[in-house]
């Protein structure tokens, strides 16, 4: 039976493990060199026994730059090779990925045509390609052929070329977008034939490996799991793997899904490949993997030879040496928040779970100087105290456990978790109660002091409060709506009532056979979960939202289409571009901010999705620390980064009084 801590031989090369990590967007690199920000990020994925790690896909020619910090492999020389002796430090194999988006890439920043298989607009950007000439055709080949040296020179291990989504490789593969009229459209493996030719000649021995769409999901034509064998069958000799995906070019969120997909969603388009497993290619198995156990799976029983773990090891860089040693590791909780950032708008890589994703070169200083602190320290020792048990509340005692003497959790309640724990039992993501369930065993097998039905009162904090004790306040967040109430409501039966989130998860049965208003006046992710939560139980409700689609919040998810689609096959009725809401006896009434004509909704329920404020503003008049929704109202995201920088920013202050000899 494989497991994934196997170590594995392909070609002339032993892998440490059967772990793969995939080449992804990050924006922490610029267009002429890896940054030293994203070695240490590699670096801190390849110590802790992954396998292979491919770069981040750099455009092999200068006309193709499909965002703005996309690295172009003619700059890349030198930064590549110092990412290459860095990860080699490591038993990690580096695999330098290149790519060319084609018709799916961005004249905004080249400022040159869009080079495609034949003329078709960009499904978002509505960009339209021009067909690549024969001679074009040639330089792009080129532009491989120059990178794979550039990737000798800096002592790579090979190099994956990208067939999968957002490449040029697989719109020639594709009837979707390959309507030529010549010798690449009657022949659409004719392209890839050729690359792979000019490229196994210059890399001799070295990896080379593949990224494919085996699925468009375009059930008129394109690649489909039934026709991709043709490619993998061809191929299987002259890749040394196939690392495959899913999505086209009208598919494009479907590639990188978040939790909606479910575990192992790519394992009914492999299953649904003809069987040929005595001559199929070594296979990457990727999409949906989250535990030991699904990466298991994969390689016993859908034939993976080696396992995508990209999303798990953004969350928790030591997944697999943590999963070897029989620890939790971090779960990652499909939020797709902070990973999936190929976006106009240039966000920096980040997660959910794990605020210090793209910022390790940071953390390695913080530790130095923590415990360069507690050596010159004598007496008296460090100690933080935390109020506040929720998600910021944890993830800061978690993070400070090591850097002070004693850390003290003050919980007013009988439990931790704050809103995660009234969420996560009704939430539609199943991996939240996980990443509960995960903090509260961290909390409780660490040496953290938990002191739960605590009121802290914040005068007395203030006597306790001095360079050497600092205070951090996490105390959370209460529901109190934004919406006016014009009414007299009385008894719950005379009017409208408005209640939280929460009260409409727990209480949805009850509320089944009234008529219900979802208000959503943020694009929140928030009312997108209520709807789901509803639809699941065929619970009839109204969705209100202030835009003209519902949760823009979603756009860098990949389930922004995916929220719309679901609301509007539901059948339930939606009202779009509506503001200014008043509750009334008769129901709420909003503006159309389109024509200024008003709008009447009866309703017994109103479900107000605004952010939550904070429990007890008397904290901001003292002097402490503020974090997650005592600060401000955070997604789970803002509260953990507050957390972590909270902390650094302690031990920071530590730092410095200890250098000036004072305490």
């Amino acid at each position: 039976m494989k497991s994934l801590f196997d170590k594995y031989e392909i070609s002339s090369y032993e892998l440490s493990s059967r772990s793969y990590l995939a080449p992804h967007v990050t924006n922490i690199n610029r267009r002429d060199r890896f940054s030293q920000r994203y070695i240490s990020y590699l670096k801190e994925r390849a110590i802790n026994q992954v396998g292979i790690i491919v770069t981040e896909y750099a455009s092999v020619t200068s006309d193709d730059w499909p965002y703005e910090y996309a690295p172009l492999a003619p700059l890349l020389g030198p930064s590549l090779r110092g990412l290459v002796d860095q990860i080699h430090e490591t038993n990690a194999k580096v695999i330098f990925g290149l790519s060319h988006s084609g018709g799916q890439g961005s004249s905004a920043y080249s400022q040159q045509v869009l080079l495609g298989p034949s003329p078709f607009p960009e499904t978002n950007s509505r960009e339209l390609c021009t067909g690549a000439s024969h001679d074009q055709i040639n330089e792009i080949i080129n532009g491989f052929c120059n990178a794979c040296k550039i990737g000798l020179e800096a002592g790579c291990d090979g190099i994956e070329i990208n067939g999968g989504q957002f490449s040029l490789i697989r719109q020639f593969l594709s009837s979707l977008t390959n309507v030529r009229d010549d010798e690449y459209g009657s022949d659409r493996l004719r392209l890839l034939n050729e690359l792979t030719e000019a490229t196994r000649k210059i890399m001799g021995n070295r990896l080379i490996g593949l990224r494919l769409s085996i699925d468009e999901l375009a059930a008129w034509g394109g690649i489909s799991p039934e026709n991709a064998h043709e490619i993998t069958d061809q191929f299987r000799d002259r890749f040394d793997y196939i690392a495959i995906e899913r999505g086209g070019i009208y598919s494009q969120s479907e590639t990188d899904p978040d939790f909606h997909a479910g575990i192992l969603f790519m394992a009914d388009a492999i299953k649904r490949m003809p069987p040929k497993v005595e001559s199929r290619p070594r296979i990457v198995f990727g999409g949906g993997i989250y535990t030991i156990e699904d990466a298991n799976f994969a390689l016993n029983e859908l034939g993976a030879d080696l396992v995508d773990l990209t999303k798990v090891l953004i969350a928790d860089s030591m997944f697999v040496a943590k999963s070897a040693k029989d620890l939790a590791p971090t779960p990652c909780i499909a939020c797709n928040r902070g990973c999936c950032v190929r976006d106009s708008r240039n966000p920096p890589i980040y997660c959910t779970v794990n605020p210090r994703v793209g910022n390790e070169d940071t953390q390695i200083k913080t530790q130095i100087k923590s415990v360069t602190h507690r050596n010159l320290m004598d007496k008296p020792k460090p100690r933080l105290s935390i109020v506040g048990g929720g998600i910021a509340g944890m993830h800061a005692a978690l993070e400070a456990v090591g850097h002070f003497d004693q850390v003290t959790i003050y919980e007013a309640s009988s439990h931790l978790g704050g809103l995660l724990a009234k969420y996560s039992p009704f939430h539609p993501n199943y991996h939240m109660q996980a990443l509960l369930s995960h903090y509260i065993k961290q909390i409780n097998e660490s040496p953290i002091k938990l002191l739960l039905e605590y009121e802290v009162d914040p005068d007395e904090l203030m006597e306790r409060q001095s360079s050497l004790n600092p205070i951090i306040i996490a105390s959370g967040s209460q529901f109190n709506t934004t919406i006016p109430v014009h009414c007299d409501l009385g008894q719950f039966d005379s009017g409208p009532r408005v209640i939280s989130p929460i009260e409409l998860f727990s209480k949805a049965e009850e509320l089944a056979g009234k008529s219900i208003v979802i208000y959503d006046p943020i694009g929140a992710e928030t009312a997108v979960a209520l709807a789901d939560f509803l639809i699941l139980r065929n619970i009839s409700f109204h969705f209100v939202t202030t835009d003209s689609i519902i949760g823009t919040g979603l756009s860098l998810t990949n389930d922004l289409v995916g929220a719309n689609h679901r609301l509007l096959r539901s059948g339930n009725e939606v009202t779009y571009e509506a503001v200014s809401p008043i509750v009334q006896h008769d129901g709420l009434h909003l503006i159309s901010s389109f024509s200024s004509e008003p709008i009447s909704i009866p309703c017994d329920i109103i479900v107000d999705a605004s952010p939550y404020r904070a429990n007890d503003i008397r904290w901001r008049d003292l002097n402490f620390e503020l974090i997650g929704d005592a600060q401000a109202p955070r997604t789970l995201a803002h509260a953990t980064y507050d957390a972590k920088v909270a902390i650094e920013g302690v031990i920071e202050k530590l730092y410095a009084s200890t250098n000036q000899g004072g305490h």
